[in-house]
């Protein structure tokens, strides 16, 4: 690859093989800029020491260092700094909100053109999510980060995220940008539903004589997984034959410098045992993301409940692949949410109970489809350098 070519720096907590919404997001933009004529190298976590330390993975250079989110930051920004000084960086992208302030440090102190991504903004709802103190301080962090740490640009994942940095931290109209995150539609095309995999999966875990709802994403209080827990025992007394299935990642950060910030799977497990529901409840800790699909696919219907997006990733998903859907309509929900749908109140688990019902007697609503092409995205991401750059450029 040539020299001249731009070099672009991205800073992430958890990159490939990690496989989540995000980690997915960033793997193909980084792989599409790429094939865009980029230089692209990814600092991110050694969270499995299995992993390479530093290796190059379709063009894409991958540096992992530390082990969890507390260490990663003082390691994750020494190793910024030193990479920066050693090698021609154009522009640093932050992609997480852990990574806002030291992606921040590493391209003012190194003299780089400075972008981010913006998933969500919280501001009151932090201490709602994850407790007094963690959220306190989550609250104090994002209001620091935002108030007094000035970006070059801000790619935000909906307009509600923009909307979000607009009015709360008065961050002007021309540093802000809405990207949406770009979904593979090939993969998630319905086609690819295979009936024979579906058919053993149901076998596996003996769901072919069920009614079968979904919940799969992580344990966070946003996320609404207590309200879907809550939900059950009014479901199975409408719906005799259902069964819920949770299908979680493997690995749960249920703690943030020692804080809990998300439901502990033992809790969880404990509450199925306390109102006896187990014959009811299917528990999957991780699988492969080609199985997610399936899985997707051998379910009746998918409940996301969430109290809070900043794009809905798993909700565009279950979009794109046309199951019935019942989640809520908040935040970016709106803009993203199409096909065959029933919305509830957030934390109302009796609206999620009379949602099921509903769409077993073939009740919903309907709404048109949306479009998020991943083509869009590596290139609207790609204008936005190229612009910058040229600034820059006129500027020196």
């Amino acid at each position: 690859m040539s020299k001249n070519n731009p070099h672009i720096l991205f800073v992430i907590d958890h990159f490939y093989p990690y496989i989540g919404g995000g980690e997915i997001l960033f793997w193909e933009l980084t792989r599409g800029l790429v094939k865009n004529g980029y230089h692209v190298t990814v600092i991110t976590s050694r969270h499995d020491k299995k992993l390479a330390s530093h290796e190059t993975t379709d063009e894409v250079e991958i540096i992992r260092v530390g082990s969890n989110r507390l260490n990663y930051q003082w390691h994750g920004m020494r190793a910024g700094l030193q990479y920066c000084k050693k090698h021609k960086v154009d522009v640093v992208h932050g992609t997480s909100f852990f990574w806002l302030f030291p992606s921040w440090m590493i391209a003012r102190l190194r003299w780089k053109t400075l972008v981010t991504t913006v998933h969500e903004v919280y501001g009151k709802m932090w201490c709602r999510f994850s407790g007094p103190l963690l959220g306190s301080v989550s609250r104090f962090y994002e209001w620091f980060v935002f108030t007094f740490l000035k970006y070059d640009y801000y790619l935000c994942v909906s307009n509600y995220t923009k909307n979000c940095l607009r009015i709360m931290y008065d961050i002007p109209d021309y540093k802000l940008q809405t990207v949406y995150n770009g979904i593979d539609y090939n993969f998630r095309d319905p086609s690819t539903l295979d009936d024979q995999i579906i058919k053993k999966l149901k076998q596996e875990y003996n769901l072919n004589n069920s009614f079968v709802g979904l919940y799969f994403g992580r344990l966070g209080l946003a996320k609404g997984i207590d309200v879907v827990l809550q939900s059950i025992a009014g479901i199975v007394a409408k719906i005799p034959n259902y069964k819920q299935v949770f299908l979680v990642p493997k690995q749960q950060p249920s703690k943030i410098f020692g804080l809990k910030n998300s439901f502990d799977i033992n809790q969880i497990q404990d509450y199925i045992k306390q109102h006896k529901l187990e014959d009811h409840v299917v528990w999957i800790e991780s699988c492969p993301r080609e199985e997610l699909k399936q899985r997707i696919g051998a379910s009746d219907v998918v409940i996301l409940p969430t109290r809070a997006e900043g794009f809905g990733f798993a909700i565009s998903e279950v979009c794109a692949l046309w199951k019935p859907l019942i989640t809520t309509n908040v935040a970016s929900v709106p803009e993203v949410v199409y096909g065959t749908v029933q919305f509830v109140e957030p934390g109302s688990s009796e609206d999620i109970v009379k949602a099921v019902q509903a769409m077993r007697e073939g009740k919903f609503e309907t709404i048109p489809p949306k479009s998020f092409q991943r083509s869009d995205c590596i290139d609207k991401v790609d204008t936005i350098y190229q612009s910058l750059l040229k600034k820059k450029a006129k500027k020196s």
